[in-house]
């Protein structure tokens, strides 16, 4: 049997620097809710959401549009992941299995970037 710490981090303040943005290992988080995949699949639905109809000039906004959409969610999920609680009877889990990231509300579009 191998023994291996977890390890988690604060959330990141910012994912997006320009045209490069973090994504899929965002937020890394302990193992609890086993929701690190689906938060990668949400990232990717939303960042393609902000992408829509976007061209190169506009790419650095969207991508502050995708950061500041996902920013809270994610912080929330590596939040209560790491509390260990989840499931155990208190957790409501409406918020994790009914959200849809294809119809969640997006942030609005910065006007720069």
């Amino acid at each position: 049997m191998h023994k291996r710490p977890l390890v988690d981090r604060e959330p990141l303040e910012r994912w997006v620097d320009g045209h490069v943005a973090l994504l899929a290992m965002l937020p890394s988080m302990t193992p609890y809710m086993a929701q690190g995949a689906a938060m990668a699949i949400e990232d990717a639905a939303i960042l393609a959401r902000c992408l829509v109809g976007v061209d190169c000039e506009g790419v650095a906004a969207a991508l502050q549009r995708y950061q500041t959409t996902r920013l809270e969610r994610t912080a929330k999920m590596q939040f209560t992941s790491r509390q260990n609680i989840w499931g155990k009877g208190v957790t409501d889990t409406d918020w994790v299995y009914g959200y849809n990231a294809w119809t969640a509300p997006l942030s609005v579009m910065p006007s720069h970037a």
